[in-house]
């Protein structure tokens, strides 16, 4: 899971650097004018600090520091608890969150002290953000709940914003995704209404992370863009950091590796310039993740420990399960199964404390594939159908289509308020125009006829106002139309974001039936799987079963690929394993049989016609010792001696669930050190290279054979690049397996 990063006012709202600094010229002035210790000079030491806050944090610290001093020796108690909320800033943003929690209290306490319930609740509120840092969401909904309150009894229409948007990113963190957008919405609205345009920044760049989190990235980058462009206005570097960190997540997502590095190393300049832990935390995990997309895994576990062990400085609870979770998926990829299962055993336990449902999830997931990785697939099963039930109960139909209603709403209100505003100064414009030509002919007809200026005037009148009636029709029209087409578009991002996330469940799935790669080793220390799916999920796979004292090995190319092959691999799969359960030492010809008529039964063929619909290739050997047995139906086995000799043992010209006699069994002994090649015809069946053609099966046996003598990594590598550069620009026309097997 990649790291986002919210927005928030800490304090109240920035002004843009220029005005800061010309706020600072005139402080410093006043201070050498008059440089007498009294309660002037201690707001204006609190007011230097609070204007340095997030432009200079160590010089803002010196000053609070001796706005403080002054305010305790004045005995100036509003001086001091601004004093005090100003360093609790100071140490949250430092992500020193003990400290932070003592001074917001000592603040929150002196103002309540002196009834300052506008400054009570920006302290109790600043408590909350460090509360909801620390996974302690029930505090702080209550200090935000308590903060509202106040708010609408003092109708600040500012702070009420402010703690709405709290109050939805703790929602967000509770995977309650509706809720989180419906109290952001309502902070928009708010900070529009104002005019804050801080306020809108924040705000925009969290509904931002909801659009990310929903796969809308179009929609989270054009808010995180708003954001930004309104933070460098202000120079406020930290939420510029926030924006920058979260473009460069949406961009990861979309693909564009390049474009997001830019961004994360931006939002990690910044956060190390300001000395923002948490946003130095947040990058090195997106960063992570990047050098994790280019399988630079050793880099990448090297990222995440240390954010691990800056999350950990912080105690910012999600960060650190979220992290747990990223080493867990970097050490599953080094094969360190063992080191993966612990890691995910920390993100679990702490997922539970804080109820984070999207980490718990995720959790899950990590377990499926440490199972997997293990052969375990009963528990992968289990641990898959928990990520699912799970993922799904956060990401339903209802809460996503409730989540969209909202923001057409709030669309469609803010859209009919403009239109408003805009036909209204037409409106005047238009009638202004009308009574300048009215006037215009009355002046000139009256010398002839007063009663016939009077009625071309009339007249005149009538035919505009009806033009402006249809015009003012036509455009509420196109209104509805344009409304109806964003509602429609909404309806198709939705059913897209259902479509891909049903094919990528579809994936875990088909992964998990794949022999695990510490499996696949085990059985063959000297080997390689060359595996590319033509699309998400895939019509081809391959097929490995255990037996004391012998191995059997498939490659199966389903009918079609995509979705509709990748149901044929899954029914195939299930029906191999009861196969071979139910068949004692069956030879592969036995095995292949007993497919073929049950394939015929399950899937109710009764003629050739059909079956062709429902068939699949398939290639399979027994292993025992240097003794290999051989069934094929349409797929052969290519076996190269160290040599170099070259033997293409046949397949029976005859598809699994099609065929109507019994396939042949083939029994081969082997030189050691030879190697025996499976393949599917996706390969072979490619179109490229200068006449666009297909590569043909005859071409792949003589890359195979200029291959064979080289190491099994290197096999696969070349014929990876073989594959590739005869493709060229076309697109993959079909699934593509190859197996190689050393004996």
């Amino acid at each position: 899971m990649r790291k986002l990063v919210f927005s928030f006012s800490l304090l109240i709202h920035f002004s843009c650097y220029s005005q800061v600094r010309h706020r600072l010229d005139s402080l410093f002035k006043i201070i050498a004018a008059n440089p007498k210790a009294d309660t002037s000079l201690a707001k204006i030491y609190n007011d230097i600090a609070y204007s340095l806050m997030r432009i200079n944090p160590d010089s803002s610290k010196f000053f609070v520091d001796k706005g403080l001093a002054l305010s305790q020796q004045l005995n100036f108690k509003s001086g001091e608890a601004f004093a005090y909320n100003t360093l609790g800033v100071h140490y949250h943003m430092q992500a020193d969150y003990p400290r932070a929690i003592d001074y917001y209290e000592k603040s929150r306490k002196i103002k309540e002290a002196i009834g300052d319930k506008k400054g009570m609740v920006s302290s109790q509120n600043n408590m909350g953000i460090v509360y909801y840092l620390l996974g302690q969401y029930a505090k702080a909904l209550r200090n935000y709940h308590h903060s509202l309150e106040i708010q609408k009894n003092l109708q600040d229409t500012a702070g009420m914003a402010s703690t709405y948007n709290y109050i939805a990113s703790v929602f967000y963190f509770l995977s309650d995704y509706d809720k989180a957008l419906r109290y952001y919405l309502n902070s928009l609205k708010l900070n529009e209404k104002i005019n804050d345009k801080t306020g809108i920044a924040q705000t925009r760049n969290n509904i931002g992370i909801i659009y990310n989190t929903l796969g809308n990235f179009d929609k989270a980058i054009e808010n995180y863009e708003v954001s930004l462009a309104i933070s460098k206005s202000a120079s406020d570097k930290y939420n510029m950091a926030s924006a920058y960190n979260n473009l460069g997540s949406a961009y990861q997502k979309k693909k564009d590796f390049t474009r997001a590095m830019e961004y994360f190393d931006e939002s990690l300049r910044l956060a190390r310039e300001i000395n923002n832990i948490q946003g130095i935390s947040y990058n090195l995990l997106n960063i992570g993740s990047l050098l994790e997309n280019e399988k630079k895994y050793d880099d990448a576990l090297v990222k995440y420990r240390e954010a691990l062990t800056l999350n950990k400085k912080t105690g910012e609870q999600y960060s650190i399960s979220n992290t747990y979770n990223s080493i867990g998926n970097i050490l599953l990829k080094l094969n360190k199964g063992g080191m993966a299962q612990e890691a995910y055993v920390n993100a679990l336990k702490i997922a539970k404390e804080i109820k984070a449902k999207d980490l718990i999830a995720t959790c899950y997931n990590g377990f499926s594939s440490v199972y997997k990785s293990k052969g375990d697939f009963k528990k992968s099963y289990e641990y898959l159908n928990l990520y699912s039930a799970l993922r799904d109960s956060i990401l339903s139909d209802e809460k996503n289509k409730s989540m969209a209603e909202m923001q057409t709403r709030f669309d469609t209100d803010k859209k009919e308020k403009e239109i408003e505003l805009l036909t209204k100064n037409k409106s005047i414009e238009e009638l202004q125009s009308v009574e300048q030509v009215a006037n215009i002919k009355k002046q000139k007809v009256a010398i002839y006829s007063s009663l016939g200026g009077i009625t071309l005037a009339l007249t005149l009148v009538f035919f505009v106002l009806q033009g402006h009636n249809q015009k003012k029709k036509a455009n509420s029209l196109l209104e509805e139309k344009n409304i109806a087409i964003q509602e429609q578009k909404q309806i198709l991002e939705e059913k897209n974001i259902q479509i891909t996330d049903s094919i990528e469940y579809a994936k875990s799935i088909q992964d998990a039936i794949l022999p695990a790669q510490n499996s696949f080793t085990e059985s063959f220390t000297d080997s390689f799987v060359l595996f590319k799916p033509k699309d998400v999920v895939s019509g081809d796979f391959y097929w490995l079963y255990n037996k004391p004292d012998y191995d059997l090995l498939a490659s199966i190319d389903c009918v079609g690929h995509g979705v509709p092959g990748a149901f044929m691999a899954l029914h195939s799969y299930n029906l191999l394993e009861r196969i071979v359960t139910e068949t004692k030492n069956g030879s592969p010809a036995q095995i292949l049989d007993e497919l073929n008529k049950k394939v015929l039964e399950s899937l109710n063929q009764k003629n050739e016609s059909s079956s062709a619909k429902h068939g699949m290739d398939m290639a399979l050997i027994k292993i025992k010792k240097n003794t290999i047995e051989f069934a094929g139906a349409r797929n052969p086995l290519v076996i190269i001696s160290p040599l170099g000799e070259i033997t293409e043992i046949k397949a029976d010209r005859m598809y699994i669930g099609g065929a109507q006699g019994n396939f042949t069994n083939q029994k081969i002994t082997t030189e050691p050190g030879s190697m025996l090649y499976l393949f599917t015809d996706g390969y072979a069946d490619q179109k490229g290279g200068l006449q666009n053609k297909k590569l043909f099966v005859s071409e792949l046996k003589k890359i195979l054979l200029s291959v064979s003598g080289k190491s099994t990594d290197e096999q696969k590598e070349i014929l990876q690049k073989t594959f590739s550069d005869w493709k060229g620009k076309n697109e993959q026309i079909d699934d593509v397996l190859i197996i190689g097997i050393r004996t």
